[in-house]
């Protein structure tokens, strides 16, 4: 199972160090890194409850549960399309090259701790 302290304290950590490449970057790069880094740390926040939620055992109708999830899933999306489209209003400002970077960077910073979760359960 994956450890949630352990997963932010890293987010927050790798946060601190996309932020400090400000002085060292460009400043549109280290912007979209830094929005995409946020947007794929919120992306794993909201899966991982909306999983939870609906494996929890509460005894609330399946469809209800389904019917609520993908309404979750669906916000998500449109607020994924609506920060892009914003990154690209905003191009003088953003990179969107930045933020596919920060995007990336926190799906391998996921990948590291559900692998790091596997040896440690076996």
């Amino acid at each position: 199972m994956i450890n949630y302290k352990r997963i932010s304290i890293m987010f927050l950590s790798v946060f601190l160090l996309v932020c400090s490449l400000y002085f060292f970057m460009e400043k549109a790069v280290v912007n979209g890194a830094a929005a995409g880094y946020i947007a794929g740390a919120l992306n794993f926040y909201i899966i991982a409850l909306s999983v939870k939620w609906m494996l929890s055992g509460e005894k609330v109708n399946p469809a209800v549960k389904a019917g609520l999830s993908s309404g979750i899933f669906l916000v998500k999306i449109a607020l994924f399309a609506a920060v892009i489209a914003f990154l690209i209003i905003m191009r003088e400002h953003y990179n969107i090259f930045g933020f596919l970077a920060g995007f990336t960077l926190s799906l391998i910073i996921i990948g590291a701790e559900s692998v790091m979760a596997r040896i440690n359960t076996k």
